[in-house]
This record gives structure tokens, C-alpha cells and sequence, in this order.
């Protein structure tokens, strides 16, 4: 009988680097992503442990959260993150002060997830301390800070538990931000409570509402995202709005003016998704070219708006050339963005490394960043008892396994094939002499199993 054992295989992306990456999330002054593999990494600001990684120590190059590869959807709030899997489990790590983890207690931060309940959820949205989800049946519920009654739950408790909101069922999509909360029924109507001191709620008024109410009458709303005081939607008909707070033409209508109402973004009928930010937002139309507007002081505009620019950073103006863009993600000062290659782009202040290049510089350029092969936890897998030695390797490696090896293939750290092999035996040998020095990874194949070791070269 063959021995089943748990082990620790090493995914080996096929693509060059950074083309591997699926969806952002921003927090403050760190980033988190899904790989195309199911796995997700996280890199910049971790006082509270919101990257997850089991420390509390800043890192500017992405590092991988666990092992697991079912991840399926991820949002960050001010210092904590909430993600949910491919089978509807909910997950929370990071700062706790006011219960935002949902785990029952106020502890000040855990830094690895934990799977909050047992409950099968749909999708999440973290504000700066609270969190909205929605479950698997279309309610909704929340949980954490609620100082404006940005739970909705016409109370002013914080809760460290998930709590429901109203009794309806037909949710769809959330987003908070700071103090607020906004949402989309399944019937296209927009809904908001919390916070109004801007009008960030768009209910012509500027009280703050203890539970949703609905944002005028319109059932066609597509898709929306709270800034910090300020909001931005699309509508199925393609066109964009925004309202709320407008200081440094945040709105991209034009005027620094607040709004308390929606009002469109030009007469553009072509907008697919858009991300809002502090005080700044990105969005992406059909046609795969990607815009920006509003504050602009250290660079999250993706392109300078300095004096004698002649760029007006209150209305919506195109970065780049690229007509690939996928979606992207922002916070306060800086910005991130997936292409449909599945390379991933980081612009705008850095002062943590929350661009994951390792370094701490910024700006207006938008820079590539680096995708790692994934590390994976799987289970039941059939021993070959495969293994390579010397390691460190110097000149010559050696290859042996109870079973018959068909194949070995030498990975550098981006993924590039740089050795490969044709075995049918159950020893074999590989000159690695003229390879530079350094990590690489060996895919050994054995029938229809693979297994994948970490080598290095002296």
C-alpha cells in the first residue's frame, strides 16, 4: 500500500514574472491579492498583523497567507481584512479594537486568518473598522464599529459578532468605507446609511441615516464604491455618477463643490467598473483604458498634475496607452491595477512598501510587480518518496525515487524554465554547472504525480 502523506508543493507558474495575479484589495498602507492559482498574498504596512502572515513586521515584496489555494474573493479595511473562500467560509485578520473580526472579542489584533462561524457567505465589504457581508441567501449583516450607525442597525452599539440588518433578502453588493455604508439590491435600487456630513449617503440631505434608505428612485445601478467622504457609481447604461465630499475634485464632474445627490461624470456611456479612494478614483472602461481624478499629491493619479501640466485633475483623464486594464484597487494615496494578462501595477506613495516593489519609492509610474511561486498545502498526496541531493547543489544533481521518473524540470524564481529532462528510470543525474547561483525549484515527475522541491545553487 502507498503511504498518503500531507506535503508542501511548490505551484509553478508557467508565465513570465508578475502574470499571475486575479484581484486586489487596498487597505491603509497595505495591499492584498489573489493569484490566478487560488492563493493570496499581501505586502506593506502590518502594525496590526492585517497581512496575515503570522507577524507584525512590514515587508515590501508580496509574501504569501497560508498554504490554502480556494480563495475567491478579498477586501481591507483600515487595518484588517476579511476573505471568503471558494466554499462560502468567512474568514478575518488584523486590528479588533471594535470587533470588526466578527470572532466575538475585542482582542486588539490577530495575524493569521480565522474562519469566522460556519455560515456560507456571498461577498464582503470592510470599512475602516466595521465590515457588511452578505450571505449565501441574500441577507445582510455587519458587525464592528457603529459610532454613525454605520451597521445599520438603528443602533450606536459596536458589535464583535455578525449582526443582521433588517430582514431582507435580496442583497447583492456592498461597499463602506470610513463611517458608511452603501448597497445594491438585486431589484437595481442603491441603499445607504451611516455617516452624511458630505452627503457621501446621496439622499439630498446631509443627516445621518441609523438605517439603509433608498438613494432616489432608479432600479438601475450596476455597481458602486465608497470613498472616504465621497462615492462613485455606474449604471447598467455604462454612464458613471458620483457625490459627497469635493474637495480636490474628487467628484471628476468638474467642480470642487460637494453633492448631495448623484450627478453624472460626463456623458461617457461606455464606464465598466470604478474604484474610489481618500480622496481620489480610478476607473476602467470597456474599452480596457483606465482613468483617473482627484487629489494627486503623490502621484496615485498615475500621471503628473503639476503646474504647467495642463491637466485638470478634477474631471477623469486617461493613464497610459493600454486598452488591457482588468480592475483596480485604491486607498489614501496610492493605487493598484490588474491587466487582462494578469500582470499587476502599483503606483503612488510607498512610504511601507504597499507598492510590493521591494522598495519604498513612489510616484507617478507605474511599476510591475513581482510575482513568487505559490507554496500549497495539499492533502491525501501520493508519496513518491522522491528526492534530490546534494542541496546546495554545486555542479551535478542527482535524482532518485521508489518509482520510475518520467520527467525533471528546473524553475528559476520567475517561473522560467531553465533545465528540463526526458527520465525513465529511478535515479538520474543533472548538470547544473553553468546555472547563476541562487533559489530554483525542481518539478519531478513521476506517472501521473508531480512534486515540487526548493533547490539552491552555490
Amino acid at each position: 500500500m502507498k503511504k498518503i502523506i500531507t506535503i508542501l508543493l511548490v505551484c509553478i507558474g508557467f508565465q513570465m514574472s508578475a502574470q499571475c495575479w486575479q484581484s486586489i484589495a487596498k487597505g491603509t498602507y497595505y495591499t492584498v491579492a489573489k493569484k490566478t492559482d487560488g492563493t493570496i498574498w499581501a505586502w506593506g504596512y502590518n502594525n496590526y498583523g492585517q497581512l496575515g502572515d503570522g507577524t507584525n513586521s512590514n515587508t515590501s515584496t508580496p509574501t504569501q497567507i497560508g498554504t490554502h489555494n480556494n480563495w475567491q474573493s478579498i477586501t481591507a479595511g483600515s487595518s484588517h481584512t476579511v476573505a471568503i473562500k471558494t466554499n462560502g467560509t468567512l474568514w478575518t485578520w488584523g486590528y479588533n479594537n471594535y470587533g470588526q473580526l466578527g470572532d466575538g472579542t475585542t482582542a486588539t489584533f490577530r495575524n493569521t486568518p480565522l474562519q469566522i462561524g460556519t455560515a456560507t457567505w456571498q461577498s464582503a465589504a470592510a470599512g475602516d473598522y466595521h465590515v457588511i457581508a452578505i450571505k449565501s441567501d441574500g441577507t445582510l449583516w455587519g458587525w464592528g464599529q457603529n459610532n454613525y450607525c454605520q451597521l445599520g442597525d438603528a443602533t450606536y452599539f459596536n458589535h464583535n459578532t455578525p449582526t443582521q440588518i433588517g430582514t431582507a433578502n435580496n442583497w447583492a453588493k456592498v461597499t463602506a468605507n470610513e463611517n458608511y455604508t452603501l448597497a445594491i439590491k438585486t431589484d437595481g435600487t442603491l441603499w445607504a446609511w451611516g455617516r452624511n456630513n458630505y452627503g457621501q449617503l446621496g439622499d439630498a440631505t446631509y443627516t445621518n441615516r441609523e438605517e439603509p434608505v433608498q438613494i432616489g428612485s432608479n432600479n438601475n445601478w450596476q455597481t458602486v464604491s465608497a470613498g472616504r467622504q465621497h462615492a462613485v457609481a455606474i449604471k447598467t447604461n455604462g454612464t458613471m455618477w458620483s457625490w459627497g465630499e469635493g474637495f480636490n475634485g474628487r467628484l471628476g464632474d468638474g467642480s470642487y463643490d460637494d453633492h448631495n445627490i448623484p450627478f453624472q461624470i460626463g456623458t461617457g456611456t461606455n464606464w465598466q467598473s470604478v474604484v474610489a479612494g481618500s480622496a481620489h478614483s480610478v476607473a476602467i472602461k470597456t474599452n480596457g483604458t483606465m482613468w483617473s481624478w482627484g487629489y494627486n499629491a503623490y502621484g496615485q493619479l498615475g500621471y503628473s498634475t503639476s503646474v504647467g501640466s495642463g491637466i485638470d485633475p478634477s474631471i477623469p483623464h486617461q493613464i497610459g496607452t493600454a486598452t488591457d486594464w482588468r480592475n483596480a484597487a485604491v486607498a489614501d494615496e496610492d493605487s493598484v491595477a490588474t491587466r487582462t494578462n494578469n500582470m499587476l501595477y502599483a503606483w503612488g506613495i510607498n512610504n511601507y512598501g504597499q507598492a510590493g516593489t521591494d522598495t519604498t519609492n513612489g510616484g507617478t509610474a507605474l511599476v510591475n510587480v513581482i510575482c513568487l511561486p505559490s507554496v500549497l498545502a495539499t492533502e491525501d498526496f501520493e508519496a513518491t518518496n522522491a528526492s534530490v541531493y546534494p542541496n546546495p547543489v554545486r555542479d551535478v544533481l542527482n535524482f532518485a525515487s521508489d518509482s520510475i521518473l518520467t520527467s525533471a524540470t528546473i524553475y528559476n524564481v520567475l517561473g522560467q524554465d531553465v533545465r528540463s529532462k526526458t527520465i525513465n528510470a529511478k535515479e538520474a543525474q543533472m548538470d547544473l554547472s553553468t546555472l547563476p547561483n541562487g533559489t530554483y525549484f525542481v518539478k519531478i515527475a513521476t506517472g501521473n504525480q508531480i512534486q515540487t522541491l526548493k533547490i539552491i545553487k552555490s
